[in-house]
């Protein structure tokens, strides 16, 4: 956990541009989100919602099976 905490503290602090080579794609849940991306705060009217003040890199594994569970519309928000 410490490795992995120091991993993902000197990934935040590179600068923008490294970070943003690895955006988060459309079709897969892994890669990077910057600042402003979401909008956490959906029960406020649009021209009123604050973008959220986080960024992130959502990771996890790769090498999962090619079946229904992990590739159809059931796993589509996890994998």
């Amino acid at each position: 956990m410490q490795r992995m905490d120091a991993v993902c503290r000197e990934f935040i602090a590179l600068p923008y541009w490294e970070k943003a080579r690895l955006t988060m794609s459309t079709d897969r849940y892994r890669g990077y989100l910057p600042m402003g991306s979401e909008d956490a705060a959906y029960s406020m009217e649009e021209e009123r919602r604050p973008h959220d003040l986080r960024e992130c890199f959502i990771n996890g594994p790769f090498d999962h099976a090619y079946d229904e569970y992990h590739h159809g519309t059931g796993g589509a928000r996890f994998f």
